[in-house]
């Protein structure tokens, strides 16, 4: 299949999902077998349609109320935590998962301070009532899979859960002690940019990063893949192909589990992964292929992802990159590896545009200069501070501090370049900001085309 052929089968896979209806899955995967055999384009996009459609009337069918319990009842047992508890003024939210059920839970008191004290993927023992989701609330809670509510009334025990867990809260623990020799405010900012753990984040600093478009990057997102694997390169290259591959898989799998699966890090990974494997067999695969494919697997494992803002964000600040980042860069003035970094900027911006115009309502009006100036430090900040993070939780405070220095000096610049934008977010400019960024970027793929000999 072509690059473009490729896109459009994501595309199908995303219609099918949207459609939803009962196709029987025996049928779509035969359909996908004989496309596959046959090698015909067209019928690789009618598996996807079907396949998408399939699994996605399932996955709604696993979340109405029916397959919940039908009426309160008593549960005393094991729990896992889904995600991490969050403080919600007095209360404590947290998804727990019972079998293959997950519950929505609040709770207070005694039991909210216990659960507030665990981490995603441990296991409590719980006493608790299970009740259907309310009506007003089905909808919001089946996207995210949770099939019931539960009223916890006490925490008895917890275990730390699968080796796997217990090596990503290790992680997260020693580079949480090494960021507090941080200030509040820049420990929080520090892990979420490093692991996704925004939880603790004043209000004010969120506001700013959104308002300056840098939202990205207060909280975990695809490039930290790229950069983690720029750490690990050195290692990677010495080792035999199957090896190399294994561990790339391995090392991506970790870092998802310990960002906890957001989207847009599931994005990055599972490009990366099928990058990997194609270097490994021996083939090239072009960023827009991978970009298709990664997106027709993930939205056929989890439906509920293509009613993520998070994903499409990444998904189609990605595909702004790839399919404009070097045409872009061929019309900008400069030298190579600046222009290279203001086009990958701007693409992004032009590709995140309209699904930030569809989720929020808006664009932030200095978005472009404000990624500009903090991209830099930002990259600083993941490829220094994830290692120089997980050093200084073993260092005593006084050494810490001193390991984070350079972490510190780049947090304070983001700080002030969200904040400096974030007072220039105009709403009356916004419209107009957009439409100027869509003439500059006209202007520049004319000159590019110039550039290069184009007839244009």
């Amino acid at each position: 299949m072509s690059d473009t052929e490729v896109l459009l089968m994501a595309a199908c896979a995303v219609v099918g999902v949207l459609f939803a209806r009962p196709v029987p899955l025996g049928v779509a995967v035969l359909v996908g077998v004989i496309a596959v055999a046959a090698r015909v384009p067209l019928l690789a996009l009618a598996a996807a349609l079907l396949l998408g459609s399939s699994v996605s009337a399932s996955s709604w069918e696993a979340v109405r109320p029916a397959a919940a319990p039908a009426a309160v009842q008593h549960y005393a047992g094991p729990a896992t935590l889904v995600a991490d508890p969050v403080r919600r003024g007095p209360l404590t939210h947290v998804v727990l998962r019972v079998g293959r059920q997950r519950y929505d839970v609040w709770a207070a008191g005694s039991s909210g301070r216990r659960l507030l004290r665990r981490d995603a993927q441990e296991v409590v023992w719980v006493d608790g009532v299970l009740r259907p989701p309310s009506a007003a609330r089905w909808r919001r809670l089946a996207l995210l899979h949770i099939t019931g509510e539960m009223k916890v009334t006490s925490v008895v025990d917890w275990s730390p859960g699968s080796p796997l867990a217990r090596s990503t809260q290790r992680t997260r623990a020693a580079l949480a002690r090494g960021a507090s020799a941080l200030d509040p405010v820049d420990r929080t900012l520090f892990l979420g940019l490093v692991i996704g753990d925004d939880r603790d984040q004043p209000p004010r600093l969120v506001d700013d990063f959104r308002h300056a478009g840098l939202g990205h990057l207060s909280a975990v997102s695809g490039q930290n893949v790229a950069f983690l694997l720029a750490v690990a390169l050195p290692l990677l290259r010495r080792c035999r192909p199957l090896w190399r591959w294994l561990l790339t898989v391995g090392l991506l799998a970790w870092f998802a589990a310990l960002t906890r699966f957001e989207p847009s890090v599931l994005r990055a990974t599972v490009m990366a992964g099928l990058a990997a494997t194609a270097f490994g067999l021996g083939r090239v695969a072009s960023p827009v292929r991978l970009l298709g494919l990664a997106v027709t697997l993930l939205v056929l494992v989890d439906p509920f992802l293509v009613h993520s803002v998070g994903f499409w964000l990444s998904v189609s600040a990605t595909a702004g990159i790839v399919l404009l980042a070097r045409r872009l860069a061929g019309g900008i003035p400069g030298p190579r590896w600046l222009a290279l970094a203001a086009a990958v900027t701007l693409s992004a911006q032009i590709g995140v545009a309209p699904v930030a115009w569809w989720g929020f309502g808006r664009e932030a009006v200095w978005a472009l200069p404000a990624n500009l100036l903090a991209e830099p430090a930002a990259a600083f900040v993941m490829t220094y501070g994830l290692p120089a993070g997980l050093l200084a939780g073993f260092l005593p405070a006084p050494l810490a501090a001193a390991v984070h220095g350079p972490t510190l000096f780049a947090l304070r610049w983001l700080r002030l370049v969200a904040r400096t934008a974030a007072l220039g977010d105009w709403p009356w400019a916004r419209p107009l900001v957009s439409a100027f960024g869509l003439v500059v970027v006209a202007w520049l793929l004319r000159r590019s085309a110039r550039a290069v000999g184009s007839p244009r």
